[in-house]
């Protein structure tokens, strides 16, 4: 079973990923870099 805090951090990292992707389609380069940071450093 897989504990409660690591699937709360595998939610965050969805999350980021999906603003990356927000941000990729605006072209918003730094944001798209960022988020997409965040979101392998939580995996």
């Amino acid at each position: 079973m897989v504990r409660e805090e690591i699937m709360l951090w595998i939610k965050a990292a969805e999350e980021d990923l999906y603003d990356a992707e927000l941000a990729f389609n605006n072209k918003r380069w730094f944001r798209t870099a960022f988020f997409a940071q965040q979101a392998v450093e939580k995996c």
